[in-house]
């Protein structure tokens, strides 16, 4: 993903997606469960930020602050 001339990657923090692109369209953030087999061993935070870019729509996933995926729906 592009944004001000500069790539967007996994593995980048929250704050510096927001300092090239702006704030998101929307965002939504849930608890959800980290599991080690059939057990749940703790919580994480989970944030999906959606950009419009045109036709294009990208949707950023964050756990905990750190970019883990970037998702193209059109």
């Amino acid at each position: 993903m592009r944004c001000a001339n500069k790539i967007i990657d996994v593995g980048m923090t929250s704050t510096e997606v927001v300092r090239l692109c702006g704030q998101p369209d929307s965002k939504t953030t849930e608890q959800q469960d980290v599991r080690s087999g059939n057990r749940v061993v703790g919580t994480t935070q989970v944030s999906r930020w959606t950009y419009i870019q045109g036709s294009v729509t990208r949707v950023l996933e964050f756990d905990r602050d750190k970019l883990v995926t970037i998702r193209i729906e059109r």
